[in-house]
């Protein structure tokens, strides 16, 4: 199956209507539309999330973090808007990035204040809020043919221009025979993406998107285009200038540069969550297009929840368990798989499950199973957590082994509650030790569905 073809996938109703729902809340929402509320999140929508993340981690301060990224050199894409001790406003801006009429551009405007009280800051149109002495960063988007947009505080505005220059419009075809991975940028760094596909940034923060012959709308200016397919084939890199008077094409088709499967090795991902909140709602179609864009023969999509009981993609697992997703075919195969999340013993992840489990997750402080708080009269007046465990298996056991994966698993309990306390690797050695004994269990049980750790 082609790239092209995903489009034809016939979902049933139940499916169509989770999208649905999906996109209605990333309407109301925005950004984080499942309310994870996970503050990385944030600031993973941020164009220097690579060393802001080093940073972070060598000071443990989001804001010193930044103010160190940004450090003298505002770089493109960026606007650092300072607060000055009398909450006054100023603006610096990065070199204007290229824009084309018709197209939104994503520019960050990161909020840098020396007032040493909190403040709420409009950005766009959008609240910010800063902590004292404080740092944020809102990822706004412009459109082409206007790049004008204020900042507010105090019944102070600011009009920030200039972050944004609109150029000539021009139209790149990319083309491959199979489907492809593919990197569109300008000289200022900007991504540029087709209409119909995710616009998404590795952990490098280099743009990419999925796909087999696409045409997408960028500046008549040099481009930078490069064209992969998974590990086993070659990266290629050419740039282009693209006219405004014809439609520019760019053809590739990377190279086999080796094949593991001819010695039985095959390649999959095993944890791929379709939807997890963010920014983007991710339909089969696109999951369709990751795999075969990276030459993947085997793609396993988990049902699983995050911080709340809000299970992702359930609807996909009840309507596809036990079966092929629709684009399988007999070189890439796609099932809808589970993760079960504990807090206590970790999480563990099925392939091919043969039906949907009756519990999803257990221990999330904001789900209708949270940890159960109690008083130790052994350890004095110290509070413990005990998790709710519930681990549900699939298809026939046998009984033994069943018997055996449950005490398994209250063996892990056990062992984690006399081990958390005093362990000097405290909770991490019980997760390990509890989800290599859970698993060799399963193991013996001959499970089709195989568990693994996330």
């Amino acid at each position: 199956m082609c790239c092209q073809e995903t489009k034809t996938l016939e979902l049933p109703a139940e499916v169509i209507e989770a999208l649905a729902r999906y996109r209605k809340l990333l309407d109301d929402r925005g950004w984080d539309w499942g309310d994870e509320q996970i503050d990385v999140a944030r600031w993973a929508r941020f164009s220097q999330y690579g060393p802001l993340n080093d940073a972070f981690m060598a000071t443990g301060d989001w804001a010193k973090a930044i103010r160190s990224v940004i450090g003298t050199y505002v770089p493109s894409g960026v606007v650092v808007v300072h607060v000055d001790g009398n909450r006054s406003l100023r603006a610096e801006i990065g070199p204007a990035r290229p824009a084309i009429a018709g197209r939104t551009i994503k520019i960050d405007v990161v909020v840098d204040s020396a007032a040493d009280a909190a403040l709420l800051v409009t950005v766009a149109g959008r609240d910010v809020h800063i902590a004292p002495v404080g740092a944020a960063v809102e990822t706004i988007e412009l459109d082409g043919a206007d790049g004008v947009f204020t900042v507010a505080l105090d019944g102070r505005t600011l009009e920030v221009e200039g972050a944004i220059r609109t150029s000539v419009g021009a139209e790149l075809r990319l083309s491959s025979p199979r489907c492809a991975r593919w990197s569109v940028t300008d000289a200022s760094g900007g991504a540029w993406f087709p209409d119909d596909v995710l616009a998404k940034w590795d952990v490098l923060h280099q743009p990419f998107f999925h796909g087999q012959d696409v045409t997408l709308r960028v500046p008549a200016e040099s481009l930078h285009v490069v064209c992969a397919r998974g590990l086993e084939f070659e990266r290629m890199e050419m740039d282009v200038l693209p006219s405004a008077d014809n439609v520019s094409v760019v053809e590739c088709d990377p190279r086999h540069v080796f094949d593991p499967s001819a010695e039985g090795w095959y390649g999959g991902d095993l944890h791929i969550h379709m939807n997890y909140s963010g920014d983007l709602v991710c339909t089969p179609r696109d999951v369709a297009r990751m795999q075969l864009g990276e030459g993947l023969h085997l793609a396993n999509v988990m049902a699983a929840n995050g911080a709340t009981s809000f299970v992702y993609d359930r609807e996909m697992l009840e309507q596809f368990a036990g079966t092929d997703l629709p684009w399988s075919t007999d070189n890439a195969v796609a099932s809808m798989g589970v993760e079960y999340r504990n807090d206590l013993l970790g999480h563990v992840h099925a392939l091919g499950p043969s039906g949907p489990p009756t519990r999803y997750y257990a221990g999330q402080e904001r789900s209708d199973l949270p940890p159960v708080v109690v008083w130790s009269a052994a350890r004095g007046d110290r509070r413990h957590r005990y998790f709710p465990v519930l681990l549900t298996f699939w298809g026939d056991l046998q009984p033994a082994r069943l018997g055996a994966c449950v005490c398994a698993a209250w063996r892990a309990v056990t062992f984690g509650g006399r081990v958390q306390g005093r362990h000097p690797r405290g909770p991490h050695v019980c997760h390990q030790w509890a989800v290599a004994h859970v698993e060799r269990e399963w193991m013996r049980a001959g499970r089709r569905a195989r568990p693994g750790t996330g």
